[in-house]
């Protein structure tokens, strides 16, 4: 760190933070890694501006890549298709013309998205004459119609249409889906649909909850409406579109909304009740500008963002809007929202990340939904979007406390569970581990009542190398004077992969790094961080690892390193982790507490005899597959499991043929 000698102008690491995009943490990291350099000024550490606005710079052209993926993940230029929404080929064949009209003529989304609503509405004979797509010569069936495309024209800074906009009007566009919406997705850079959070649902879970939640004269809300996927779906059960509402922050998305009500009946006059507001803030206003009354509604249901940036100006308004939520998180505000709007006895049903059950975070929302609501049901609905890797569930509710005998329905895959909703309330952080039953209950028992000891107090912990700059430090090349190190990609069940990467390995260069007695280890068992999966390895070579490849070097008294390895990526511990703990991250905390039955010499002898034939290259895969069978098989007998509680347990684990991917 530097005083500063000459007149120039600074700015503070906050101000700096907020011209990068990035959090104050992030800046730190990027001085660490050279990529900035900070002063001192009267005790204060404060950045030359003008070296900021060059990084950012610097950053927007992509001379630094490792910077340009991290900083700008939300300003993404990249577009694709949302596979989730695409209901036929006829669609995908459609929609790709248009798609290839528009990277090759570099148009406007707004004009393209405008041009289709005015085929979908000539189809169903709503407005005549598009030809030469000039307004004055639009014929409109109704003043609702004129009224909406009116609005939409002149919202446009341009009103001329080049002659390749009228290219789109020979492609064939389908009906009776919502293809505006899947046009208006398709286009929008991937940036913007990380930043406000949306990303839309498969048509046939969104069919389901509608299915399941509405009837057909209910008043139904989507506050976050999009382009009105779930609305589209609750005009199948009804014949009054003035029952439908939907609000959005986004105005493009609430035109394609109104359009799809229009398309959707288009015998009827009537302006759709879809309005461009700010769900979280606005609504308690929203009748002043928008002379409507909002009424109370019988069923809320949604997709909501998730994650959404809010500034720092928003952050103000909904703490204090939301004292409650202190989370920060866009989706808890929106069903703390929706509670609000709906009518005693109302039915709400979210499609939500699955880290809303059991991230200490989200304990407040889950509070709520504990002591204020019955809950119907939690079905979990795997990884839902496109470039998403959340997995994702459902979350159904009725506005009424809950009795204290009350039951909600937990959903996986074929297994339903009736749980009783104020046991949870006795967990901590309110933990909603829903995907269990009395019978998995009884199986924890099992195990735990086998006398046993866990790794809390009997092992040292090391976090992977964190360089600062993997582009910097890392090679593909073995150099002079570099080594192997190992990521969470090389981590496989039981042993590790031959590494690919190589780093100079001088702590001092590097931005976190454990002690070096814990890398050069005799022996240790490395782990992916990132995963569902308890996904453990031996190394006995002293390799290095990056910070997605943590370590375990256990030291529980006259117990195997090996036989810890077997016991780790075994079937019942993976059946316990999953539905235990349930996490997409391998916490410390967590695998701290899995029980390591007691076993004399003899059983140790053979468990280490099975992971040496498992980790020794010489055998075949197909033998390791056999001797992981009988190893998983030796841990089933350990805990006295039955056949049939065995086959349960298999059953029910996520993916458990992944257990005998051995390569």
């Amino acid at each position: 760190m530097e005083n500063i000698t000459e007149i120039k102008e600074y700015v503070s690491l906050k101000e700096a933070s907020n011209t990068l995009g990035v959090s104050s943490a992030t800046t730190r990291n990027w001085v660490k890694a050279g990529y900035l350099s900070r002063y001192l000024n009267s005790q204060n550490v404060v950045f030359n501006k003008v070296d900021v606005i060059k990084l950012k710079q610097d950053i927007n052209l992509g001379k630094i890549d490792k910077l340009t993926k991290r900083a700008n993940k939300k300003s993404s230029s990249s577009i694709f298709i949302p596979d989730e929404y695409i209901q036929n080929k006829d669609l995908e064949i459609s929609l790709n013309k248009i798609l290839n009209i528009y990277k090759k003529n570099n148009l406007e989304i707004d004009k393209v998205v405008l041009v289709v609503a005015l085929i979908l509405l000539k189809k169903v004979q709503l407005i005549k004459t598009i030809k030469e797509l000039k307004l004055e010569k639009i014929i409109f069936k109704n003043n609702f119609i004129k009224k909406e495309i009116f609005e939409w024209f002149n919202d446009l800074n341009n009103l001329k249409f080049n002659k390749n906009y009228l290219k789109i009007l020979n492609i064939d566009i389908p009906l009776n889906c919502d293809f505006l919406g899947l046009i208006y997705q398709s286009l929008i850079k991937e940036g913007e649909k990380a930043k406000k959070g949306s990303y839309y649902s498969p048509k046939e879970v969104v069919d389901e909850i509608i299915k399941e939640n509405i009837k057909k004269e209910n008043i139904v809300l989507d506050p976050c409406c999009g382009t009105g996927q779930f609305l589209l779906s609750v005009a199948n059960k009804t014949q009054n579109p003035e029952n439908i509402w939907g609000f959005d922050i986004d105005n493009n998305a609430v035109k394609i909304a109104r359009l799809n009500l229009i398309l959707k009946f288009p015998e009827k006059n009537f302006f759709p009740n879809i309005y461009c507001l700010n769900t979280l803030l606005e609504l308690d206003t929203s009748s002043l500008f928008l002379d409507i009354n909002i009424p109370k509604f019988d069923v809320i249901v949604t997709n909501p963002p998730w994650g959404v940036h809010f500034s720092s100006l928003e952050k103000q308004e909904l703490q204090n809007k939301y004292p409650d939520i202190k989370s920060n998180e866009s989706f808890s505000y929106f069903l703390k929202k929706s509670y609000e709007l709906l009518k005693k006895g109302g039915r709400l049903s979210f499609i939500l990340p699955e880290s809303i059950l059991n991230i200490k975070t989200h304990r407040d929302i889950r509070r709520m939904l504990l002591e204020d609501v019955k809950l119907l049901k939690i079905k979990y609905l795997d990884r839902l979007f496109k470039n998403v890797f959340t997995p994702v569930i459902r979350i159904d509710f009725e506005k009424n406390n809950p009795e204290d005998n009350h039951i909600l329905l937990s959903e996986m895959k074929e297994f339903v569970y009736k749980l009783k909703q104020l046991d949870f309330k006795k967990n901590t952080d309110y933990l909603l581990n829903v995907f269990i039953d009395n019978r998995d209950i009884l199986l924890f028992k099992k195990m735990y009542d086998t006398k046993h000891i866990i790794l809390k107090n009997n092992a040292d912990w090391a976090l992977g190398v964190v360089t600062g700059n993997n582009k910097k430090h890392l090679s593909e090349i073995k150099q002079k004077n570099f080594e192997p190190i190992l990521t969470g990609k090389d981590i496989k069940r039981f042993s590790i992969k031959t590494p690919k990467t190589f780093i100079d390995f001088k702590p001092h260069k590097f931005q976190q790094v454990a002690s070096e007695d814990k890398y050069r280890a005799k022996e240790k068992l490395l782990y992916k961080f990132i995963s569902k999966y308890l996904v453990f390895a031996y190394d006995n070579k002293q390799t290095l690892a990056l910070n997605s490849a943590n370590i375990l070097i256990p030291k529980v008294p006259n117990y195997s390193i090996k036989t810890i390895l077997a016991l780790f990526n075994s079937s019942p511990y993976q059946f316990l982790y999953q539905k235990k703990f349930n996490a997409f991250k391998l916490l410390r905390s967590d695998v701290e507490q899995l029980p390591l039955p007691i076993l004399n010499i003899k059983q140790h002898k053979e468990i280490k005899n099975f992971m040496n034939c498992i980790i020794d290259k010489k055998i075949s895969d197909e033998n390791k597959k056999l001797v992981y069978e009988d190893v998983d098989k030796y841990v089933m007998s350990l805990f006295s499991f039955t056949k049939a509680e065995q086959k349960y347990i298999l059953e029910s684990i996520t993916n458990p043929e992944t257990l005998l991917k051995i390569k």
